[in-house]
């Protein structure tokens, strides 16, 4: 019963029609998975020294040991680190169906902890993979998607109040 009870707590801010299939991900690939799942989303480098984080390394492992076919699965698991890590991994394969995938998740709004350099900030995942996509942001090597995709996925999301930053 106390499951039940929980359910919307840890469903917060996500999209309401996505449901996570653990079997459909290699147990290699969850063990990585679970630990992403506890953390923001890091950048190569960060901070003044641009050093390298242990979550980004695991991004980068993560890269290394999953199929498309897994990130697929993974763009509706429950962390909204994992699902931001995965478009991103989606993005810099130039997977065919990214745009799909973008609009599908307009209104993912949990928000991460996003670290880019010296900037760290609390942003909505769809903000996050919005930046994946957009031309000379984040990553150039990455898929990007045509400003008319962004303001599709723009028009499908559902418009929340600005929060203040904490830094």
């Amino acid at each position: 019963m106390k499951l039940i009870l929980l359910f919307p707590f840890i469903h917060f801010g996500q999209i309401e029609s996505i449901e996570y299939h653990p079997n459909q991900v290699r147990k290699e690939v969850r063990k990585i998975v679970e630990k992403i799942a506890i953390g923001g989303i890091d950048t190569e480098a960060i901070g003044y020294g641009g050093e390298r984080t242990d979550q980004y390394s695991r991004f980068i492992r993560l890269k290394e040991k999953v199929n498309i076919e897994e990130l697929v699965a993974l763009m509706n698991h429950p962390a909204p680190s994992v699902r931001g890590y995965s478009f991103w991994g989606l993005a810099k394969l130039h997977y065919d169906n990214l745009e799909t995938i973008f609009i599908k998740h307009a209104n993912d709004n949990a928000i991460i902890f996003f670290m880019d350099g010296c900037s760290p900030m609390d942003i909505p995942v769809i903000e996050f993979m919005e930046q994946v996509v957009q031309s000379n942001v984040l990553d150039v090597d990455c898929k990007k998607l045509s400003k008319s995709v962004i303001n599709k996925m723009r028009l499908e999301r559902k418009t929340l109040p600005k929060k203040e930053s904490t830094y």
